[in-house]
């Protein structure tokens, strides 16, 4: 089986220990991306939710523990940033799908 990622991707499970999925409620998208991606990479994986009534509401913990932060959309990442800026520095961070005004879907990275 090739290997999900290579050198370049968005997450890169040599150098990435620890990686966070973050969506809106964390009901679907990013606790199925934690578990896809735990089984495939390797890695310790957890996921959290933006919203306020989320399952599991993104803390100040969970940052601490990510390496490697996977947020579902680019507005999404936006948001993060908005809400919890001091606690992402230093940390990899990814919108894993960045919704445009044609509606085509692509991905992005940064480095906070």
């Amino acid at each position: 089986m090739a290997p999900l990622v290579r050198t370049g991707d968005l997450i890169d499970s040599r150098t990435m220990t620890n990686i966070l999925f973050i969506c809106g409620k964390a009901r679907k998208r990013s606790p199925t991306a934690a578990a896809v991606a735990a089984e495939h990479l390797g890695q310790p994986t957890d996921f959290a939710g933006l919203s306020a009534d989320a399952d599991e509401r993104v803390g100040a913990e969970h940052l601490a523990w990510a390496d490697t932060i996977a947020v579902m959309e680019k507005a999404q990442l936006s948001r993060l940033k908005r809400q919890m800026g001091a606690s992402l520095k230093g940390k990899h961070l990814s919108a894993l799908i960045s919704r445009t005004a044609s509606s085509s879907c692509s991905p992005s990275s940064s480095t906070s």
